[in-house]
């Protein structure tokens, strides 16, 4: 059978199509779908490295905080952490011309393995004075935080004020509620990690 010439273009157009289908099938498809899963394990792989980076970047971080805590005079008794705020905290109101009126410890409480000693203080003095006085609270080296303050005037019209602070001081808990090693706090980092990406 002899074919036209139309039919033989009919004819290598459509085995040419019948090739590319085949080849669309077997070897396009198959590895576009490889390409795209290559993709995506390296998009994890990426995700995964930088949580890694961002975990090993949090434990440094958290590694000078406690080395700092401990240079700046962490106790491990809560009498001496007591101690050691009254004293600095009524140094500083004498330096800063505030006349501490009161300092009474409140109730304690066990934190994330940790002691935390609450306080009170009243103070009197100038707005000027009373500015000092937190400033030498908030960039003091012992673990001292302040909750709260007030202020308020104790004679209308005059720069005379009492001044009400909350403060807290952390204490190493008993041994039975020491700090996680290092390795459990990198267990729980990276719990609360995963954690945070749900």
């Amino acid at each position: 059978m002899v074919l036209s010439k139309r039919e033989k273009f009919v004819a290598i157009g459509l085995g040419a199509a019948l090739a590319v289908l085949v080849l669309d099938r077997l070897v396009y498809t198959p590895l576009d779908d490889w390409s795209g899963q290559l993709t995506n394990q390296q998009a994890d792989l990426q995700q995964n490295d930088d949580q890694q980076q961002a975990l090993f970047q949090r434990e440094r971080n958290l590694r000078k905080v406690w080395a700092e805590l401990n240079a700046g005079g962490l106790k491990s008794d809560a009498s001496e952490a007591e101690s050691q705020v009254e004293h600095d905290l009524s140094q500083w109101a004498m330096e800063s011309g505030v006349a501490l009126v009161s300092l009474h410890p409140e109730p304690r409480s066990a934190k994330n393995g940790f002691l935390q000693i609450n306080f009170l203080a009243t103070g009197t003095g100038s707005l000027a004075a009373a500015s000092k006085l937190l400033y030498r609270i908030e960039t003091a080296k012992i673990p001292i935080r302040l909750e709260d303050v007030q202020l308020s005037s104790r004679k209308e019209g005059a720069d005379d004020l009492t001044v009400t602070l909350k403060l807290s001081t952390l204490a190493t808990s008993p041994a039975g509620n020491r700090p996680r090693s290092a390795a459990r706090v990198r267990t729980a980092a990276a719990s609360d990690t995963a954690g945070d990406r749900s």
